[in-house]
């Protein structure tokens, strides 16, 4: 298995299709990227985490036949992961959270803008502030938020998993700096 390292993810599933073995190379691609993100779009325990990462990748082994070569294969994997995520916080009732980590002084920064970052005393109270108000926000805004800025997607990559328009990402994605903005700039005037 060890020459799928060099396969890209197009011939990876083309292996994967003629051979159920070769299934472990997504796995191994796929595995810390998706926990990451469904931790961080759920806000889920680890044990339910493990649990629809496990789903996800059994739906992706059942799907993969109907994978379109035309699409990123990551696109589409996280959409099945999304799409997930969706159907289990139906099924469960869970409350709709972010898990906003030790991400990078940028990510903080862009979030929060000049204006904001200036008004508190560290990172740390900044970071818990953007995480209270990503949590007020809907979950079509904290989506775009979550796959730009946490899992590095482009506006094209997000609009596939998504299944908007590139320009419909554009556009929730300025309307949720802005409000996550407005919000830090109002809870520092408390």
């Amino acid at each position: 298995m060890d020459e799928t390292i060099s396969l890209n993810d197009i011939e990876v599933v083309k292996k994967s299709l003629e051979n159920p073995d070769y299934f472990r190379a997504i796995i191994e691609r796929y595995n810390k990227p998706l926990a990451r993100y469904i931790k961080r779009r759920s806000h889920a325990t680890e044990h339910d985490v493990d649990d629809i990462l496990q789903e996800v990748f059994i739906k992706i082994y059942r799907n993969l036949n109907d994978f379109d070569e035309r699409l990123a294969f990551s696109s589409w994997v996280y959409r099945i992961a999304h799409n997930h995520i969706i159907d289990w916080y139906r099924k469960e009732k869970k409350y709709n959270t972010i898990d906003l980590d030790d991400e990078g002084s940028v990510l903080v920064l862009t979030l929060a803008g000049d204006e904001n970052a200036d008004k508190y005393s560290n990172q740390h109270e900044l970071k818990v502030e953007i995480n209270s108000v990503l949590e007020t926000l809907d979950a079509n805004y904290k989506d775009v938020v979550i796959l730009r800025f946490f899992e590095d997607k482009t506006y094209e990559e997000i609009s596939d998993i998504m299944q908007i328009p590139v320009s419909l990402v554009g556009a929730r994605l300025n309307r949720a700096k802005t409000m996550i903005k407005k919000k830090l700039l109002e809870k520092t005037k408390k």
